[in-house]
């Protein structure tokens, strides 16, 4: 589990970083702009990581719960 200065989104792209393996977020905002939803999609070489796009208030925080998700049953598993 990454420490309390590390997001888990940093501690996902170091792991992979190390192993040289390129991690993308495939990121895409829904609804209307006063009140978007995003949806992600973390992907390594092409594939995707999760089994479902992840969803957040923001880029950021989608991001952030995929990255959580890919930590607990990818790198964890």
């Amino acid at each position: 589990m990454p420490n309390a200065d590390n997001s888990y989104k940093r501690a996902v792209h170091n792991h992979y970083q190390g192993l040289h393996i390129a991690l993308v977020y495939d990121s895409t905002p829904h609804g209307p702009q006063h009140q978007q939803t995003w949806t992600t999609m973390p992907t390594v070489n092409g594939q995707a990581l999760l089994t479902s796009r992840v969803a957040g208030k923001s880029r950021k925080e989608a991001e952030e719960n995929a990255a959580r998700q890919v930590w607990d049953t990818v790198i964890n598993a």
